[in-house]
């Protein structure tokens, strides 16, 4: 399983994902709070 922490603004957020063994996958992924952002997160998920 993957776990996903978002930190929400207004114009961009940060992003860690860590998976259930406690491996971390993004420590500090800033997504833009456009479309082309969150396809980005989107891939990334």
């Amino acid at each position: 399983m993957i776990y996903a922490g978002v930190d929400v603004a207004k114009h961009k957020h940060q992003v860690a994902i860590i998976d259930d063994k406690g491996e971390i996958h993004e420590d500090n992924l800033v997504v833009v709070n456009n479309k082309s952002g969150f396809k980005k997160l989107y891939e990334i998920l």
